[in-house]
């Protein structure tokens, strides 16, 4: 402390009642520092009188009650996040256990934060790490969600309120085929945004082949720069986005399926982000200004897209915070190499599905009027059938061959064989010249293993057996000698099984189906004739017998 601060104190604390507050006043101005801090100068440099304790800072409340309690706590953690267990209710709760807590609750509170056990920092998500793409077009992430927004069979715009979305069951029950979902795309470098409109029950890979063909083709709105194949395609695990069709048509494209664990939404963050821009800056003006179709509402969706990834909303900064700069900016940076476009026939790869080829004796397969080989190919021998795609994005024709050994999935792209005018292989050897041999496939080796289990000459399998051989016709004998005659048995007499008895309901819904009701009457009918419960035979019966009765009063 500095020594005039001391004086100062000094005068302070040894003024009578009614002077301090004057003092304190005069040299806070005189300091140019605030009563307030003043008043702290003067708690921190005034001695209370007493000693410290010698097991300050300590707790007579141990590890393990304190773990149970932050434990049953958390445990009352709801989905939504909300806690409904307190420390007053777990301290009841494990005191009629017989574990006794003899600390205050707020003490209790504040051991769970020193400890590393509040709760409120156990609700937190856990740190992620932030992934980085290499350049545009290189990851994609898509995500599709159900819109608060539907349109009715005569092209009507309605939004779902509050009330019916919060309520116990679906807000679209019974509308299920007005349902608008809507599709993000984002390109992870750039931050790109590309989002559509979809009227559909439900998510389905039809659908979202059909998202992912608009936002990788060119747009008519030619400030909607954005296009082209990535490398890398992540979304969740939806049924759609996983299923067989979508992942070999990706496969022909050349793009790389990355689904993302359930519940992981971070994983495709940008896009998670994507979206909360579109439910602000863009669908919360229809409740202004609503249109009348999907392909109305569309071609806004595209043209906000355009404007947004520009940095040309008005009033608003869209630029990507991390790079400074506007997204649009960022993705025409794209090398040539890195801007793969969309093929032809690409829309119908979801709807052809890898085909069965038969490998032939020279180890090729026939797919498209061309040749490829398949030898070299882990586990792969004549007269096996693997599935066969084309690979679109390749100029030279590719094939993906795959098919599963030894529980494992194989595959691999293959170029077409090179034939000449008289259709042999340009790669096959020349009578007189040269002699070649296929590797030795998994067949061929087993069937060489097998025959020098048999051998060359002579007594076969002399070798497997230390010169012994296997004595086959000795068998005969062998068993021979140990045949014994079957004795006769009697014939197993079966009883019948019991007719099954029908219990009142099962009866009660049997002549329901057959007359069309079922009263009081009927029933204590049925109770009063078959106390053990009516069989077939007996509710068939029964049932004759009421109808014949209607149709004489009828």
């Amino acid at each position: 402390m500095r020594p005039e601060l001391v004086g100062i104190i000094s005068e302070i604390r040894s003024a009578g009642y009614g002077r301090k507050g004057e003092l304190v006043e005069k040299y806070s101005k005189i300091l140019g520092i605030s009563t307030k801090t003043l008043y702290r100068m003067l708690a921190e440099a005034s001695p209370s009188g007493r000693s410290k304790r010698c097991d300050a800072g300590e707790s007579s409340l141990d590890d393990d009650t304190l773990r149970l309690i932050a434990a049953m706590m958390l445990n009352s953690v709801r989905g939504n996040g909300k806690q409904t267990m307190d420390i007053p209710t777990a301290r009841q709760i494990l005191q009629a256990q017989g574990i006794q807590i003899p600390v205050g609750d707020s003490r209790v509170n504040a051991l769970l934060k020193e400890r590393g056990y509040d709760i409120q920092g156990m609700k937190a998500p856990e740190p992620c790490v932030r992934m980085r793409s290499l350049h545009p077009n290189h990851v994609h992430q898509v995500d599709p969600s159900l819109c608060l927004l539907y349109y009715s069979p005569d092209g009507k715009q309605h939004l779902i309120r509050d009330e019916e979305a919060y309520k116990n069951k679906p807000f679209m029950q019974g509308k299920e085929k007005l349902k608008l979902w809507r599709y993000v795309m984002v390109d992870h470098y750039s931050g790109t945004i590309c989002h559509r409109y979809y009227q559909t029950e439900g998510e389905n890979a039809l659908t979202l082949w059909e998202f992912l063909l608009y936002g990788w083709g060119l747009k008519e709105n030619e400030r909607a720069v954005f296009h082209g194949l990535p490398e890398i395609l992540v979304c969740d695990k939806g049924s759609a986005n996983t299923s067989g069709a979508i992942a070999n048509a990706l496969r022909s494209l050349r793009v790389t399926l990355i689904p993302h664990t359930v519940g992981n939404a971070r994983a495709k963050g940008s896009v998670e982000d994507a979206n909360n821009l579109i439910e602000k800056l863009f669908e919360s003006r229809l409740k202004l200004q609503p249109v009348s179709s999907v392909d109305e509402l569309n071609a806004y969706a595209e043209e906000w897209d355009a404007l947004i990834n520009a940095n040309m909303l008005d009033g608003y900064d869209s630029r990507l915070t991390r790079a400074k700069m506007a997204r649009t900016d960022l993705w025409l940076k794209i090398k040539p190499e890195d801007l793969v476009e969309l093929p032809e026939g690409a829309a119908t790869l979801l709807i052809k599905n890898a085909e069965d080829r038969k490998v032939d004796s020279s180890l090729a397969i026939n797919y498209g009027g061309l040749q490829y080989s398949v030898a070299g190919m882990v586990g792969i021998r004549p007269a096996m059938t693997v599935k066969v795609q084309p690979i679109l994005v390749s100029r030279d024709r590719k094939v993906l061959v795959s098919y599963t050994y030894d529980g494992e999935k194989v595959e691999d792209e293959r170029l077409p064989l090179e034939m000449d005018e008289a259709g042999f292989r340009i790669d096959a050897p020349v009578f007189g010249v040269e002699f070649k041999r296929n590797a030795d496939t998994v067949q061929d080796k087993a069937r060489k293993e097998l025959k020098a289990l048999i051998g060359e000459d002579g007594v076969p399998f002399i070798e497997a057996t230390d010169g012994r051989g296997i004595r086959a016709l000795d068998a005969i004998a062998a068993s021979g000698n140990s045949l014994v005659m079957p004795k006769v048995g009697k014939p197993l007499q079966v009883a019948p099984r019991p007719a099954r008895r029908y219990s009142l309901v099962e009866a009660s819904r049997y002549i329901r189906d057959r007359l069309g009701r079922f009263d009081a009457s009927i029933r204590q009918m049925v109770i009063d004739r078959f106390p053990d419960g009516p069989t077939d035979e007996e509710l068939e019966t029964v049932c004759d017998e009421l109808l014949e009765k209607e149709t004489r009063h009828a």
